[in-house]
Formats: structure tokens, C-alpha cells, sequence
């Protein structure tokens, strides 16, 4: 019986919920109007282990899974103040190495070799060449830096990037879909609120 009374109850406000629920949704399409546009470029980078020529598939395992812990690590030198400082100079960005660093992040998915380099930026060529430019920088560092062996011979592991980042033609942000839909949920909840809210003061108001 209650939840006939209460379907009752909104269909009488069905006009009051409409005025709210389109106010939810249009302040979300403004907000989406306000939100300045955000490309995200991104680079990828293969990360390989060297082995012997006559190495056993037990050695090739234990090369694939060296190259899986490494990588773990390989992806936080992204943001290390070294390679921001040279992107900024190298692309003469107005902006400093914290803020750069806050549009920049390193990923390597679970369990494999491959790791990118994504870049956030209002502008789509400019997020590709800083992507571009920190995956080059980030190779070399690995490769002649940080895995170079003291005697100066080659190292056993190897990072090359495998596939460059492009100018993207749509924005990450805003979502403009997933901000009017957050506000059809959010103007449905409050004008089920205000139904309800509207049903019990009568009720309140006839209590002893």
C-alpha cells in the first residue's frame, strides 16, 4: 500500500521533478562548457632481456620475468625531475616540472613487457610531442644510464620505443556523456528527495 502511495506521490509531482531534474542536467552541460579540453597522448615503450644463443627456455623465462620486475620501476622515472626539466626546455613549455608532472604518468600493464608514457594537454600535438619527447628521453636513460654496466659494455636489458604517440582527435575531458548522465542520476535522486520531504510535512504536521 505504501508504495502505491508513494508512486501516487511523484506522479503529482512529476512537474516539480521535471524542473529539477532539467536544472541538474543543464548545470552539468555548463560545467561540461566551462571544463577547458584535455588531450591525452600516449607512447609505448618494449622492454627486452638479452640472452645467450644457446640459452635454455628456463633462461628465456628468467629473462621475461627480469624484464617484468624491472619495468616496475622504469615507470616511475617518468616524473623524475630530470627528463620533465628536459621536456620543458625541449618544447619550451610555460609550465613547471610539478605541474608538467601532474600531466604525465608512466603504465605497464600487469604481467607483460610493454610500458607507456601518457601526457595530458589542452593542446593534441603538443600532448604527443611531450609523450613523444619523455619516451625517447626515458629509453636512453634506461638504456645508458641506469642499466649500463660499469665497464661500459652493453647491457642485458634493452628499452626502444615501439610505437610513438599521435595527436588525438577527441578530448579525455571533459566527458561531457558520462557529466549530463551523473546529472540525470543526481537530478532523479534529488527529485525523488524532494517528493518525499513534500509528502511528509502534512504528515507532520497532523501529528499529536
Amino acid at each position: 500500500m505504501r508504495l502505491r502511495e508513494q508512486a501516487r506521490q511523484l506522479a503529482r509531482d512529476k512537474r516539480a521533478i521535471a524542473i529539477i531534474v532539467g536544472a541538474s542536467i543543464l548545470i552539468a552541460a555548463l560545467a561540461s562548457l566551462l571544463t577547458p579540453l584535455r588531450y591525452e597522448a600516449q607512447a609505448q615503450l618494449y622492454v627486452s632481456v638479452s640472452s645467450e644463443s644457446d640459452a635454455t627456455p628456463a633462461d628465456l623465462d628468467l629473462a621475461a620475468e627480469l624484464a617484468k620486475q624491472k619495468i616496475k620501476s622504469y615507470v616511475f622515472l617518468v616524473n623524475s625531475t630530470e627528463l620533465l626539466e628536459r621536456a620543458i626546455d625541449r618544447d619550451g613549455l610555460s609550465t613547471t616540472v610539478g605541474e608538467l608532472s601532474s600531466r604525465v604518468r608512466g603504465w605497464s600493464p600487469l604481467d607483460t613487457v610493454v610500458m607507456f608514457v601518457i601526457v595530458q594537454d589542452s593542446d593534441q600535438q603538443r600532448a604527443a610531442d611531450i609523450a613523444n619527447g619523455l619516451a625517447s628521453d626515458l629509453a636512453n636513460t634506461i638504456n645508458d644510464v641506469v642499466e649500463k654496466p660499469e665497464d661500459g659494455g652493453a647491457g642485458r636489458i634493452s628499452v626502444n620505443v615501439v610505437e610513438t604517440a599521435r595527436a588525438p582527435a577527441v578530448p579525455v575531458a571533459p566527458n561531457v556523456p558520462l557529466n549530463l548522465g551523473v546529472g540525470l542520476l543526481v537530478g532523479l535522486v534529488l527529485g525523488v528527495v524532494y517528493s518525499s520531504v513534500r509528502a511528509a510535512i502534512p504528515s507532520v504536521r497532523k501529528a499529536p
